[in-house]
């Protein structure tokens, strides 16, 4: 593991990784008791506001589809109306579709860009992994599937019309 590919990197890419750290430090502990959701929340929610606008000025190397952009700015765009949604259905008293919209939020963006962090050529990929392109298939493929298994442990029971 080396840092140097971070210490590097671009000043969007700097403040791209630490709000990403931030978002991925704090957003299990939202599940909290209220008064330190709600302070978490904050946090945690200014964590991927950041991180999504900060990703609009990275390229999408290999996978650009539109000028830079590319899936990845998808999940960014998705992100950011999961959060402004989920903070009116919080303010409208629908704490269930906030959960839920906030729990898809966290799923994609923690969960599947994350994982998109180590495929071959990225950043993150340098810094854990050294570069190994088959170590970043291995983790995005174990990766998925605890993916899958933490989706299904969480999703019972809540719906945003209950």
């Amino acid at each position: 593991m080396t840092l140097s590919p971070i210490l590097t990197a671009s000043p969007v890419l700097q403040i791209h990784i630490a709000c990403a750290l931030v978002a991925l430090t704090v957003g299990p502990f939202t599940r909290l008791p209220r008064g330190w959701h709600m302070g978490l929340g904050y946090t945690w929610v200014a964590g991927i506001v950041g991180l999504s606008l900060s990703s609009f000025w990275i390229p999408s190397f290999g996978l650009a589809v539109v000028g830079h952009f590319g899936p990845l700015h998808l999940l960014a765009v998705a992100a950011l109306h999961g959060v402004w949604s989920a903070i009116r259905h919080v303010r409208r008293g629908n704490i269930r579709a906030h959960r839920l919209i906030m729990r898809n939020v966290w799923f994609g963006t923690m969960g599947v860009a994350t994982l998109a962090n180590f495929l071959p050529g990225r950043t993150m990929n340098h810094v854990v992994l050294n570069g190994d392109d088959r170590a970043g298939w291995l983790v995005i493929g174990l990766g998925l599937v605890a993916l899958v298994w933490l989706w299904r442990q969480v999703r019972g029971g809540v719906s945003a019309t209950t």
